[in-house]
């Protein structure tokens, strides 16, 4: 019997009741000396589900290590967004601190990232 994917699932919540979330790419740039200058590119508009920690929940454990967090997003798997992005939500700037791929039997279901206030 071939496993389930939760990718339909996933795609048809985010299309349905996702959130409209801002997205910044950062840029790296090496200017030389050893020393680098991080610029964000051009605004992207996302969807995604967006769920708040809060309290003890804040501190969330991943991969044996504790990341402090303020939001849970759940993208779509085809979703480009790396640790270190920047990401508007509602009128929080927070910036991507963790990025898991979810899988079933080898296919990519979806995104899950850890978001963290900034400022």
């Amino acid at each position: 019997m071939k496993p389930k994917s939760y990718k339909k699932l996933v795609d048809r919540m985010i299309n349905r009741w996702g959130e409209d979330i801002i997205h910044y790419r950062k840029i790296t740039v090496d200017i030389g000396d050893g020393t680098v200058e991080d610029s964000w590119a051009e605004p992207i508009a996302l969807k995604g589900q967006v769920s708040q920690l809060t309290g003890w929940v804040d501190t969330y454990e991943m991969f044996g290590k504790l990341v402090l967090a303020d939001y849970l997003l759940t993208f779509k798997s085809k979703t480009e967004i790396y640790t270190g992005d920047k990401v508007k939500i509602k009128d929080d700037m927070c910036i991507i601190t963790e990025k898991v791929s979810r899988s079933t039997a080898g296919v990519e279901d979806f995104i899950e990232c850890l978001a963290r206030r900034t400022g």
